[in-house]
């Protein structure tokens, strides 16, 4: 069973219309994945940076996941939602990412988007306050239905996240239709076959040196008679 570490943090945002805002998070995996230990939600603090467009959260993200399948692979969704002047949250963009599947530290930016209500909508929007949001948070992820959608982009989620995985090169070689002894069986055959193309050549250099260390001594017997 393949193992999947995942430490990190959702930075902040940039270049959102409005500040004092907040990020909730939530991880989504498929059939075959295991969450050993971490939380797979959470939500950010509220931050209003009192210049320019960028905001800091510094979130921490602590997964570790077990998996019996390369399918499905795990995906971080977020919710940008900002707080009016009256209190109220309202959504700010929507955005996800696929978790990177190769280890090492990883910058993330995810652009974000929102639904692009009618124009009732929006004129109630602009006195009422609130937003058009989705009813399933699950077409984030979907590209096919969000292209059915009325959407404006929105601002970026800065994440960052370093990655430690354990036999997914075997797992990938399982999936691929391979069992774990034809596995073991290929590793041992290639190895043996480096192993003796590497003496062979070297036996090949040594037979080299020895012929021609001999026929150097055979020179030198000879010229040395040729002298006496």
């Amino acid at each position: 069973m393949a193992e999947v570490h995942v430490l990190g943090q959702i930075q902040g945002a940039r270049h959102f219309e409005r500040n004092s805002l907040f990020c909730r998070w939530e991880l989504r995996t498929g059939v075959g994945w295991k969450v050993v230990t971490g939380l797979t939600e959470g939500q950010t603090q509220s931050d209003t940076p009192s210049c320019g467009n960028s905001c800091v959260w510094a979130h921490p993200i602590d997964l570790h996941l077990h998996t019996k399948g390369l399918q499905d692979w795990p995906k971080l969704l977020f919710e940008v939602h900002q707080v009016d002047k009256y209190g109220r949250s309202v959504l700010a963009g929507y955005g996800f990412c696929n978790i990177p599947s190769t280890p090492g530290l990883h910058n993330l930016v995810i652009p974000t988007w929102r639904p692009r209500g009618s124009p009732r909508d929006r004129f109630r929007q602009f006195f009422l306050g609130g937003s058009t949001q989705l009813s399933e948070p699950e077409l984030v992820c979907s590209s096919e239905d969000r292209y059915q959608l009325s959407t404006e982009s929105t601002g970026t989620v800065l994440v960052q996240l370093a990655l430690v995985t354990t036999l997914l090169l075997l797992l990938g070689a399982l999936s691929a239709g391979q069992n774990a002894t034809e596995v073991d069986d290929e590793i041992v055959t290639n190895a043996t076959a480096a192993y003796y193309e590497d003496e062979s050549a070297l036996n090949e250099t040594l037979l080299e040196t020895s012929t021609a260390a001999d026929n150097e001594e055979v020179a030198t017997t000879a010229a040395n008679a040729s002298t006496a």
